[in-house]
């Protein structure tokens, strides 16, 4: 079995659903056919965000996958979360009805 490398990843970014749909509400959002210059400007800025939001995401699992390994924090921070899920599940349900 191979293991995924970082072009792997960097190449399987491009199949992520929910990046194209934020860049695409973006561009409709923020962009418009009357004023050229501004998909570069949303394109530019939109780049930085992004890579800015990965910095420190990756930042922050790195920081968390030290406490979380110590113990049983894990699985308490796992319950949590569930719970969590749960929860806004829940939340979605009564609006719902």
């Amino acid at each position: 079995m191979l293991i995924p490398n970082f072009k792997d990843g960097f190449l399987l970014q491009w199949l992520n659903p929910k990046a194209w749909l934020a860049c695409v509400s973006g561009i409709t959002m923020f962009t418009s056919i009357e004023n050229p210059q501004s998909l570069p400007i949303f394109i530019i800025i939109y780049f930085f965000t992004c890579y800015a939001c990965l910095f420190f995401w990756g930042l922050c699992g790195d920081k968390f996958s030290v406490v979380l390994n110590q113990g049983n924090r894990l699985k308490y921070f796992n319950i949590l979360m569930g719970a969590f899920l749960i929860l806004s599940a829940l939340l979605i349900l009564i609006d719902f009805f």
